[in-house]
């Protein structure tokens, strides 16, 4: 009877010890991985527009910034640039994510106007040796139907507030003052996009109007002009960031923001996944619009 009591008492402390260290193990597997292991990667790609994605993206960009167990954030960029407005409020998101957090932006084969303008709001900007970017400007384009419309007889009674009221019609010729007033709009964002170069390049301003005629630059030439910051992979940037917030890369979770499913995915969905993305891809990163917007694209 002592024996089996014996064995009992052994069996139970064994059993507790067992459990203490189960116990033990998994709080501290869960501190290791869920406070203080974590990068976030969030992907720009395409046109940038006011669009689902786009706000999918500044929504997880919202999201990472209070978000504590998030140490730094990747920003990869893979975008000829867009509409003026949205790039500009991914700049902006970025310079708020930075003062909380580092954010190393990793640009793949291209980062080009509006996708350059975005880049600048990270803490650094890293690029593969033929990445292309640059491309630093603005562009408006207006159609004009006038032709087609007289050949076919067709004309439009207009009755308008001001003159400036139907600036960029569609089915007139435009006028040298309309000229003069678009002209001072593309102006007048070119120049804040030089000024966003200047403050966050800390460049001179003559050199940046230099080269800011709309050109582009291949990311050796970017490095080399102070444009951007160094030259490396994908891989390269996860081990800065890594390296930089002095976190094991064994012990790392990145966190990867997944885009919003958008209307042209949809539309596609019957479709085998390889056609699916193809069409959808191509679509989403022609510049098909037929509106007026101001733009940081290049093409």
């Amino acid at each position: 009877m002592e024996q089996i009591k014996k064995t009992f008492y052994i069996m139970m402390i064994i059993s507790m010890t067992i459990s203490f260290v189960f116990v033990g193990w998994s709080i501290v597997s869960n501190v290791k991985y869920n406070t203080t292991d974590k990068l976030a990667m969030v992907d720009i790609e395409g046109t940038i527009s006011e669009n689902k994605t786009f706000r999918s993206v500044l929504d997880k960009l919202r999201e990472f910034r209070v978000d504590p167990t998030i140490r730094a954030v990747i920003v990869r960029i893979n975008s000829g640039g867009g509409e003026v407005a949205p790039a500009q409020e991914l700049y902006m998101e970025l310079k708020k994510l930075r003062e909380i957090k580092k954010v190393f932006v990793s640009i793949g084969s291209k980062a080009a106007s509006g996708g350059y303008y975005a880049a600048l709001g990270g803490s650094r900007i890293v690029a593969e040796p033929g990445s292309i970017t640059g491309s630093i400007g603005v562009i408006m384009k207006t159609t004009n139907y006038a032709t087609i419309a007289d050949r076919f007889g067709v004309s439009f009674n207009v009755i308008k507030s001001g003159k400036f009221k139907d600036i960029g019609d569609s089915f007139r010729e435009m006028t040298s003052d309309e000229k003069t007033v678009l002209s001072g709009m593309v102006s007048n964002v070119y120049g804040q996009f030089v000024d966003a170069i200047v403050t966050e390049r800390k460049l001179d301003k003559a050199k940046v109007a230099a080269l800011a005629d709309g050109r582009i630059y291949t990311g050796l030439e970017a490095v080399s002009l102070g444009l951007i910051d160094g030259i490396g992979t994908l891989q390269d940037v996860i081990e800065l960031a890594a390296a930089e917030n002095k976190m094991p890369l064994k012990n790392i979770v990145i966190v990867q923001a997944k885009s919003s499913e958008g209307l042209i995915e949809k539309l596609f969905a019957g479709a085998s996944a390889s056609i699916s993305n193809m069409l959808a891809d191509a679509i989403r990163n022609a510049d098909i619009s037929t509106d007026d917007n101001l733009k940081f694209l290049f093409q």
